[in-house]
């Protein structure tokens, strides 16, 4: 922040704002010392601080500290919060977790609230994780049903990155029998009229 052009340069200050003063006794105590603890109960303050203040070697440690942590129950947050500081290293990972853990995430509550476009990553990948296409295309049809109405307009973007030749025709029957009869129970958006 101060060897780059930005406006910090010149004043030779910074302004805190929103930052927990417990990070910023912290990161004062690493740039005295050198030295960093990352644990489970500092690494979110100082992945902020890290990222605010662009130190490079306290955000790699905090993106590792956190690869280390990736799991079923944390994958979908930490992806987000790895686009949100922008951290390439935790994103990679952490879609790398996600196509390769893909089965069993699908079956969580969290896959329902997967964002639009880590569902096509993993769709679209070559590496993902399930016993059989037919799994990948009921965890589509059942996250298009989470929130029909919205994501139904969805669907045939998600329908074009599975691989339906390998599913048994009689299967895409059944599904798409099903997700008819799922769109005629679904009634209709609200319209709005106007009155004079």
């Amino acid at each position: 922040m101060f060897e780059l052009d930005m406006r910090e340069c010149g004043d030779k200050m910074v302004t805190l704002g929103n930052q927990s003063p417990e990070a910023v006794r912290c990161f004062l105590d690493f740039c005295y010392s050198g030295e960093m603890v990352v644990t489970h109960e500092n690494v979110d303050m100082l992945f902020q601080l890290a990222s605010f203040l662009q130190v490079s070697v306290l955000f790699r440690a905090c993106s590792d500290f956190l690869i280390g942590t990736l799991e079923l129950s944390n994958c979908l947050m930490l992806l987000a919060l790895a686009e949100g500081y922008g951290s390439a290293s935790l994103l990679q990972r952490a879609n790398e977790f996600v196509v390769q853990n893909f089965h069993d995430l699908s079956m969580t509550p969290d896959f329902l609230d997967m964002p639009l476009g880590v569902l096509e990553v993993c769709l679209g990948s070559d590496s993902l994780s399930v016993p059989s296409e037919e799994v990948a295309v009921r965890s589509s049809l059942r996250w298009t049903s989470h929130d029909l109405q919205t994501r139904q307009r969805l669907l045939p973007r998600l329908l074009a990155l599975l691989r339906l030749h390998h599913v048994p025709t009689h299967t895409l029957q059944v599904h798409t029998r099903t997700q008819h009869q799922a769109q005629a129970c679904t009634p209709p958006p609200p319209t709005h009229t106007h009155t004079r």
